[in-house]
């Protein structure tokens, strides 16, 4: 009988462009995916945004999607509760537990479950340095470009300018756009949201700041909080 796969995704740490590998590398180990738990909080499509890549991926796994507050370490609430069910249970024929982010409390459930005899792994973007750990660290490639709801993700490899192509500028634009919806006019985003999806693509703070060097002008308004102004030719205004 072929062993499956368990998924627990913070989708607030890690971007949905890392559905794919995911689900390949469970493949190629021959412990396909069988079910996602996945919790994000509400701010942006980040859930939904992994629900509709893991379908693309593999249309079987069963997905069970979290939605919660816009607070500190919400997400990892919900996954240590998910996650508890294993804690007191035998391990025999019990599935692999892929757990995708690099949160403190997440990695330590990890260990901790590694300890009762379960068979865990961390799973991270290539960009993002992998934590201290006990347990095998699994560094998966984001694929680009990657179509994931309305927002296209793209890896970038190198902190050289020239990496900057048009490509990359316009997906980091349409991606604040999407998460963080249409400012009114002359109001800019806030210059944090703004790192914090660039982030979430799996940029760097290195790479974050040319993008915004390019694709937009960062000043502070008139409360004293750094905003962020898209340009052109990047703005992809309609």
């Amino acid at each position: 009988m072929t062993k499956k796969s368990w998924l627990y995704i913070d989708a607030d740490n890690q971007p949905p462009a890392l559905a794919p590998s995911a689900i390949r590398f469970l493949a190629n180990i021959g412990q396909p995916a069988e079910r996602a738990v996945i919790a994000g909080n509400d701010a942006g499509r980040r859930v939904m945004d992994w629900e509709n890549a893991l379908r693309d991926t593999n249309s079987l796994v069963d997905i069970l999607p979290h939605i919660v507050p816009t607070r500190k370490q919400s997400a990892d609430v919900v996954l240590l509760f998910e996650m508890a069910r294993f804690y007191h249970t035998p391990t025999d024929e019990k599935p692999l537990i892929m757990i995708l982010s690099r949160d403190d409390l997440l990695v330590a459930a990890a260990e901790l479950l590694s300890a009762k005899g379960h068979s865990v792994l961390i799973a991270l973007g290539a960009t993002i340095p992998p934590p201290v750990a006990t347990i095998p660290v699994v560094i998966l490639p984001v694929d680009a470009p990657e179509k994931i709801g309305d927002s296209a993700i793209i890896k970038t490899t190198s902190n050289d300018p020239e990496c900057l192509d048009s490509a990359v500028l316009q997906n980091a634009t349409r991606a604040i756009r999407h998460h963080l919806g249409a400012h009114e006019k002359g109001t800019g985003y806030p210059a944090s949201a703004v790192g914090q999806v660039l982030s979430k693509l799996g940029h760097d703070k290195a790479m974050r700041m040319r993008i915004l060097a390019t694709i937009s002008e960062v000043k502070t308004d008139e409360s004293g909080i750094r905003k962020v102004w898209l340009k052109k030719p990047y703005s992809d205004n309609r």
